[in-house]
């Protein structure tokens, strides 16, 4: 790696930890990540994970860079050891764990929120908190998540699953192993009986 290469992996690394986020050692950035941390929440990233906002990086294009943010005191969004994402966007308003080893392919978007109230009254400027839903997002570790999939509030997906590319994942447990396509995605196989 050459010294600029160094210089810019060095100055990513300050950049997330100054937007408050907390990194386990060798966290690698391909390209500015937007990190935004809400006072009294958490942003953790685990050892060796590789966070690209760059398309240069991958094989596919990239819509936009990626984005890990929380929006209230007492969110917890975790990211485990050794996995990958490439221009994800994951939002937390809870929890947010997402395991070790997991992939989310180009343009992947995590929420455990619906952001405004279901209600119409006040939909657009509402502040009541306690009326926008949300429920904690739970991936497990080994978990390969396809490109331009959504996993909303309320999934838990099982350690060794597959999201296919485009799946809309809603509230429900998925079992280990589980292979889930469609939208609203459901079980379609197993990684293991393939």
């Amino acid at each position: 790696m050459n010294i600029l290469n160094r210089f810019y992996f060095s100055l990513r690394r300050w950049l997330a930890h100054r937007n408050g986020a907390t990194l386990q050692p060798r966290v690698t950035f391909y390209g500015a990540a937007q990190i935004i941390r809400h006072p009294g929440s958490v942003i953790s990233i685990g050892a060796d994970a590789v966070i690209c906002s760059d398309s240069r990086f991958t094989a596919l294009a990239l819509d936009h860079p990626v984005k890990l943010s929380t929006t209230r005191a007492d969110a917890h969004l975790s990211i485990g050891a050794d996995g990958g994402m490439s221009g994800a966007c994951i939002v937390c308003a809870k929890r947010i764990e997402i395991g070790n080893q997991v992939l989310l392919g180009a343009n992947v978007l995590i929420v455990d929120t619906d952001f405004h109230p279901l209600a119409p009254e006040n939909r657009r400027h509402s502040d009541e908190l306690d009326k926008i839903g949300t429920a904690p997002v739970v991936i497990g570790d080994n978990v390969f998540v396809g490109t331009r999939a959504i996993v909303l509030k309320g999934v838990v997906i099982g350690k060794d699953s597959v999201v296919a590319a485009g799946a809309v994942v809603t509230a429900g447990t998925y079992p280990d192993g589980a292979i889930l396509g469609g939208n609203p995605a459901r079980i379609i196989g197993s990684v293991y009986q393939v």
